[in-house]
Formats: structure tokens, C-alpha cells, sequence
């Protein structure tokens, strides 16, 4: 079930303000689990191999319940004070706030031991800024990407909790339009290569990580026709 409310506002020359509240019951939600292990001897399930591997599957939960509020804003800079080639920029961002409660059925009561019920996967505090231009033939797009602190992986062994650090990826999109038919396209997403970290439940608020890692710069291209 969801619920959703929201107002936008238009404003000269070419703007947009929109606030929005949300709300969404779930049933039966799927999660990830990975607290299992398997055990030894010809009943293990595997025919007595694979002693002390790790499991990793996917269960139901019980009920769950997500909500928060969204933000967004978008201006173009049409005005007529502004230099001609400065009235081909835009603004654009927006932020969302979200909070997340679960039941996780059978094993609610161990999980709220070691973490709360908050739902894995979900970001609480993203955001997005980006700067624009259009002119000449050319649409470039600058723009920051956050992803706050969040679950990634929940269990009933606070040692196998996982949460992803807040992270900030700079992605460049770039357009140029020959015609109405043939636009050449170039995007490159996280262009510094910034690097990615999880860290175990046990230390939450301190800067030592479970792993870290980078994600090299990923460039696509293109000619885009319509015919």
C-alpha cells in the first residue's frame, strides 16, 4: 500500500520547487540472510561436503514499513539580465530523507538485539546537485551524486552486520546535437574513481573498515539516430 502527497511549484522564467511525503506498507518483504553455516556430517545437506561454508539466501519477512519525505528543485537561468551564453545554464538537485521498519518474522527478536529494524538496502539520505548547459549544439551535464551511511547486510551475528559509508560520485554527461536525427552521446560515470567502503556493525562510528574498494571511471558512448 502506498501513500503519497506532494506539492510543486512553477515559477518564471523556467523554474520548479516540489516537496513530497511518503509512505509504503509492505507484506512479506524478501531479505537477504547469511547467518547460516554449513554443518558437518553425511546430513548437512550436502552430502558432507562443504563443512563451515557460509549460506547466503533469501527469506520473507514479516511486515514492513518505509516513509519519508523528497525535495527537488530545478531552474533555468533565463534571465534577461544575464549575458546570452550564461542563459544556457541550469540548476537541478534534490534530496530524500527515508526511514525504514521491518520484522524479520522468526528472527525479529535476535536482529533487534544487534541492530535495529531498519531494512537492508535502502539509502536514508540521498542527494543529488548538478549544473547544466545547453547552447551551440552542445548539452553538458555536471553532477554530484550522495549516498548517506545505510544497512547493506543484516543478520542475527552482529558480526556479519554490514553497513556502506556515505560516498559522493561525480558523473559527466555530455550531448552533442548535429541535428534533429544524429546527437553524439559520451557519459562517464564516477569520474574521480572514488572508493567504496563497508564496515562491520561492531564499528559503526569508528574509520576501520570491513573492506574497501574503487570502482574505476565508466565511460559510455554513442550516436543516437531517429529516423
Amino acid at each position: 500500500k502506498n501513500y503519497d502527497l506532494s506539492a510543486e511549484y512553477y515559477f518564471e522564467p523556467a523554474g520548479l520547487v516540489s516537496l513530497g511525503a511518503f509512505r509504503k506498507d509492505l507484506r512479506d518483504f524478501i531479505y537477504s540472510d547469511n547467518s547460516q553455516l554449513v554443518g558437518s556430517g553425511s546430513n548437512n545437506g550436502f552430502e558432507a561436503e562443504y563443512e563451515g561454508y557460509r549460506l547466503t539466501t533469501q527469506l520473507n519477512g514479516g511486515t514492513a514499513r518505509l516513509q519519508g519525505y523528497e525535495f527537488n528543485y530545478q531552474q533555468q537561468m533565463k534571465f534577461k539580465t544575464l549575458p546570452r551564453w550564461a542563459q544556457g545554464f541550469g540548476l537541478y538537485g534534490n534530496y530524500t530523507y527515508l526511514k525504514t521498519e521491518g520484522d524479520y518474522g522468526t528472527a525479529a527478536s535476535a536482529l533487534a538485539a544487534n541492530a535495529s529494524k531498519e531494512l537492508a538496502g535502502f539509502v536514508p539520505r540521498t542527494a543529488n546537485l548538478g549544473v547544466s548547459w545547453l547552447g551551440r549544439g552542445w548539452d553538458v551535464r555536471v553532477q554530484a551524486i550522495k549516498r548517506g551511511h545505510y544497512l547493506t547486510t543484516n543478520s542475527t551475528n552482529a558480526a556479519l552486520i554490514r553497513y556502506s559509508l556515505d560516498r559522493v560520485t561525480w558523473n559527466l554527461k555530455l550531448r552533442r546535437i548535429f541535428t534533429e536525427r544524429y546527437v553524439l552521446l559520451l557519459e562517464v560515470e564516477s569520474i574521480l574513481a572514488e572508493p567504496y567502503r563497508k564496515e562491520n556493525f561492531m564499528s559503526e562510528n569508528s574509520n576501520l573498515p570491513q573492506f574497501t574498494g574503487n570502482i574505476s571511471p565508466r565511460w559510455v558512448g554513442g550516436l543516437q539516430g531517429r529516423f
